[in-house]
């Protein structure tokens, strides 16, 4: 039993850590592509996406925030909110080339390849986790509609929208437009966002 008081600690701890690992498996792949540069055909799209992916990481830890609001946490309570974690790590995992071998990589060529499997994980992950979000914040959007409908379902839509459009097609122009959307619709979403702590008495 976790003491009154510690819930949080304990499940963030947790929860940072999956989130770690995925930031380092991420910067890992970044640090052999660069060590193998000469190797690599580059293609801004994979790098953007996988940008977009630390985005995502970071969006997940400062959602960690929200757990102070719990009491309680059953045990399929926290796998439901650690699988989005996970399948956000599978797709951080997947985004770019864990090994460049001896004869190079076309890193847009790769991207391709892989796509069917990072935007499908990155999909179920985003929709795992926005289905929580909504219910963890039910209270609140229910008596607000108007921000539901102007706001939160258009960013949820369009952002499915993207992902699966970077799914299904292979044209650059579509993920060019894509993560072009993506991006604004992140700044736009998370620019404000600030983790305040207490000031130091001094």
């Amino acid at each position: 039993m976790v003491q009154a008081g510690t819930l949080f600690g304990y499940l963030a701890a947790f929860m940072t850590i999956v989130i770690a690992i995925a930031f380092g498996d991420l910067a890992i792949s970044v640090h052999r592509l660069l060590r193998a540069r000469q190797r690599v055909i580059w293609h801004p799209i994979p790098l953007l996406a996988a940008f977009w992916v630390l985005l995502v990481l970071l969006t997940s830890f400062f959602a960690i925030w929200d757990l102070t609001a719990l009491s309680h946490l059953s045990f399929y309570g926290l796998l439901w909110k650690i699988t989005p974690l996970f399948l956000y790590f599978l797709a951080a995992s997947a985004i770019l080339p864990d090994e460049v071998p001896p004869h190079g990589v076309d890193l847009f060529s790769f991207y391709l390849s892989e796509r069917g499997y990072f935007y499908t994980v990155l999909i179920v992950g985003y929709v795992l986790d926005n289905g929580d979000g909504l219910a963890s914040n039910w209270s609140y959007l229910s008596t607000h509609p108007a921000f539901v409908w102007s706001y939160v379902l258009p960013v949820i839509a369009g952002t499915l929208a993207c992902l699966v459009a970077m799914l299904w097609r292979t044209e650059k122009w579509v993920h060019w437009s894509a993560l072009t959307v993506l991006f604004i619709a992140s700044h736009f979403g998370f620019a404000s966002w600030s983790i305040k702590g207490a000031s130091a008495i001094g």
